[in-house]
């Protein structure tokens, strides 16, 4: 059984946050009893319940209780089903099995195929080092500094690794200029030494197993109405533009743009799915302002490999348009962009 997509792009701590109101059958809970119950760090706890919060599965108050939305409930049910799935099929570690897919594998003195996730041999092998490091610190956090100093890298490439992983989402920027390993990192990190420990039985040389992904830049956009009117429907289009000479696409490759609105409709996440060639691909979305001064239209787009399990987050964007109390929407249209780095 797949687990449902919109429940693959969440951080991991926010399904263990799920599947704690799941077994103990609540709605609502206090944030000290979730970091007592729920068997998380504090930062992983934040960071699950900032995303959980961010895509409406939970509700927050300024007393830090946290009520489960109906999109919330659904998603426990979901989430159960995946479980009970996984665990009749033999599945090992769910939080890593979300994330495999077989590319690349060595075998193990005992026979056993590990196999390493396409997603992390689309990673310079550089980024897989700095990962590998990470892991070992003990401290979570560290600076950039310190960080570059500890490794063997040219200082340029060492800043493009930082930047790629925070993209790509295995790091966060804490603070300036300090680095920490996020879920997504740590599951690698996991996948890594599994991997690694083959090959170290098996006599396979690592650096032998990584490919570096090229990668084509699209420029993503979204088209709104010059005026937007409280209670009024209108219609934004999403989507990207043609390629250019210079990033053309060997072959097609399939993304999920994910659109939400804060003060309008949808509240809820709505996923579109394109496959992409070098001609321009949209979608139109009918959206909602609600009796507010400002809404803010999110757009966040997912790669999707062959395997349905590997989903790799390559960017996004969110934009804030003012909402007028009366009148007619504008007939003329306003765009936005930012440029989305393909991996080919």
């Amino acid at each position: 059984m797949e687990m449902p997509f919109h429940l693959k792009t969440i951080p991991a701590a926010s399904l263990e946050i799920l599947r704690y109101f799941g077994a103990n059958s609540i709605t609502s809970t206090h944030y000290n009893d979730l970091m007592r119950g729920a068997g998380l760090s504090e930062a992983a706890l934040q960071k699950g319940l900032e995303g959980l919060v961010t895509e409406r599965y939970l509700e927050d108050d300024d007393n830090q209780t946290y009520t489960l939305t109906e999109r919330g409930q659904n998603s426990i049910s979901e989430l159960a089903s995946y479980d009970a799935a996984t665990s009749d099929d033999g599945a090992s570690d769910r939080s890593a099995s979300d994330e495999s897919v077989a590319e690349a594998s060595a075998t193990s003195d005992a026979g056993q195929v590990v196999e390493l996730p396409f997603h992390l041999r689309t990673l310079p092998p550089e980024a897989l080092t700095v990962m590998r490091h990470m892991a070992t610190l003990p401290e979570p956090n560290i600076h950039y500094d310190d960080l570059f100093d500890q490794l063997d890298l040219g200082e340029r490439t060492f800043g493009k690794v930082i930047r790629r992983l925070v993209t790509k989402g295995y790091a966060n920027m804490v603070a300036d200029q300090v680095y920490a390993l996020s879920d997504r990192g740590t599951l690698a990190v996991q996948e890594l030494a599994r991997y690694d420990a083959a090959i170290r039985q098996g006599g396979v040389d690592v650096g032998d197993t990584s490919i570096v992904a090229d990668t084509v830049t699209r420029r993503l956009v979204l088209v709104l109405p010059s005026r937007l009117v409280a209670g009024q429907s209108a219609k934004a289009r999403i989507g990207f533009n043609a390629a250019d000479a210079d990033n053309t696409l060997p072959e097609e490759t399939d993304v999920v743009v994910r659109a939400s609105v804060l003060n309008g409709e949808p509240s809820s996440a709505k996923d579109h799915a394109l496959t992409l060639q070098n001609d321009a691909a949209h979608f139109a979305l009918d959206i909602l302002p609600g009796q507010y001064t400002q809404i803010r239209l999110r757009v966040e787009v997912f790669q999707l490999w062959p395997n349905p399990e590997d989903i790799t987050p390559i960017g996004g964007m969110y934009v804030d348009a003012d909402v007028h109390a009366d009148g007619e929407p504008g007939a003329s249209q306003v765009a936005y962009g930012i440029d989305i780095d393909l991996n080919v």
